[in-house]
């Protein structure tokens, strides 16, 4: 079985868990409600799945697709504020900008070190596959 089917779940959950700490630490008042949870999680999935941003593909490095990586977080910030519209909530701009920046911060920090891991794993010898040729 390949191990690639792993990566896209994963990723997702990473992502999530990245998205939730963050957010829970650093904006507990505003992320105790459900409803603000849901949003900012379904958010992230509907504009990866739009995008098709947990596509896999074997020469992907981590600069090759980083203007995808920073479209999909531009469209997240922009639904992270929309929720913020929608549920009425009062917030500072400048310390909900601050909180999106480490929360960028810390998904690129993930993304390279993904990046990072998967290729020493293909160096060590997780790369390669067997390969019957009939004649």
């Amino acid at each position: 079985m390949k191990r690639s089917y792993f990566i896209m779940p994963f990723s997702v959950a990473a992502h999530l868990v990245t998205i939730n700490i963050v957010l829970y630490l650093l904006t507990p008042s505003t992320y105790l409600d459900i409803t603000t949870i849901l949003g900012y999680n379904a958010a992230w999935i509907c504009i990866s799945i739009g995008l098709n941003f947990y596509s896999v593909e074997r020469k992907e490095r981590f600069i090759t697709k980083f203007h995808k990586f920073l479209r999909h977080y531009f469209i997240f910030c922009l639904s992270y504020f929309a929720i913020f519209a929608f549920l009425d909530i009062q917030f500072s701009l400048v310390y909900q900008l601050f909180v999106l920046c480490f929360l960028l911060f810390f998904l690129i920090f993930y993304r390279w070190f993904f990046f990072i891991v998967r290729k020493l794993y293909r160096v060590e010898g997780g790369n390669f596959v067997n390969v019957l040729v009939y004649v």
